[in-house]
């Protein structure tokens, strides 16, 4: 009995007499356990946020040269009025500058982002009336997540380019090849596109019995974009273009608009043509201990998002 009982006994030893006895096995399952871990380590997402989508809409709508005031009366007021209207909102926060407002929806968690887009289009649509009739184009919105924020900021400097020069860079060719890396979903270009200024002598345009408004729609009319006509042939069409794409200040004070006394008014006559940008309020700054001071640089931004469904530290 008692040469029984220590038998059991020696069959019933500790864990670790497995592994001491079995030396191989135990290295193999080691190094196992090692590989399977460094493998699942990289493999490991990291991220700065999940992958949430939050109720929240940005509706941005641009009316070039009206004042903040206006934007706040006639754009941001007629919109707000409908958009309180939608179930489920929480918050509404509108930002009014020149020729531009801005108005940020939140709704409650409950709400899907889905149903809330097609809500907040129907109360664009409601507002359409209110708004003002020369609006250059109906208001947009996007769905704004945190998450879309840019994860990376790119500035591009030149001493030799100007910004409108550096802007069309940037967007044609920095901006396009960006685009194609895996996981970019948008490169946003921070800066104004290039622009012609007209800068009128008031006094002049009154001399000649001329308005303002007549001035813009001369303007207008001047540097249409489309066609005047076509040529026809037996196997080939070809569209007129008439000389009115202009791109350089040069050009437009050739341009004829209007007539006194049967002669043509130039707007050279009344006016001064300057290459410019859009927005020549927007002012972008670099300091860095590497750059000559007594040089004059342009620079601008670019800011890098990631697709909803991609991991921002490997963008």
């Amino acid at each position: 009995m008692a040469s029984s009982e220590n038998e059991n006994t020696k069959g019933f030893g500790s864990i670790s007499d497995l592994f001491i006895n079995r030396p191989v096995m135990t290295i193999l399952l080691a190094v196992a356990a090692a590989f399977f871990g460094v493998f699942s380590y990289n493999q490991m997402a990291v991220n700065d946020l999940p992958g949430v989508d939050y109720p929240v809409i940005q509706v941005t709508v641009s009316y070039p040269g009206a004042d903040p005031t206006v934007m706040a009366s006639n754009v941001a007021s007629p919109l707000e009025q409908q958009f309180m209207q939608i179930p489920g909102i929480e918050t509404i926060t509108s930002r009014n500058s020149f020729g531009a407002s801005t108005l940020v929806l939140q709704f409650s968690l409950s709400k899907d982002i889905d149903a809330a887009a097609t809500d907040v289009q129907s109360a664009i649509q409601r507002a359409m009336g209110n708004l003002p009739a020369d609006l250059p184009s109906p208001p947009s919105f996007t769905k704004d997540n945190p998450n879309d924020l840019p994860i990376y900021i790119v500035s591009c400097l030149s001493n030799g380019m100007t910004i409108g020069e550096l802007y069309d860079y940037a967007f044609s060719q920095v901006a396009q090849q960006l685009n194609m890396a895996d996981g970019v979903s948008k490169v946003d270009v921070y800066a104004s596109p290039r622009a012609v200024r007209i800068e009128v002598d008031t006094k002049k345009l009154f001399n000649l019995g001329y308005t303002m408004t007549q001035l813009k729609n001369a303007l207008a009319v001047s540097t249409n974009m489309t066609g005047t006509g076509n040529i026809q042939g037996p196997t080939t069409q070809f569209v007129l273009f008439p000389e009115t794409q202009l791109s350089d200040a040069s050009a437009y004070e050739s341009l004829v608009v209007g007539f006194k006394d049967g002669s043509p008014i130039y707007l050279r006559d009344i006016a001064k043509a300057v290459n410019s940008i859009q927005y020549d309020t927007l002012n972008f700054s670099i300091f860095t201990s590497e750059m000559n001071i007594d040089k004059t640089y342009s620079a601008i931004a670019m800011g890098i998002r990631k697709r909803a469904d991609s991991n921002a530290v490997a963008t």
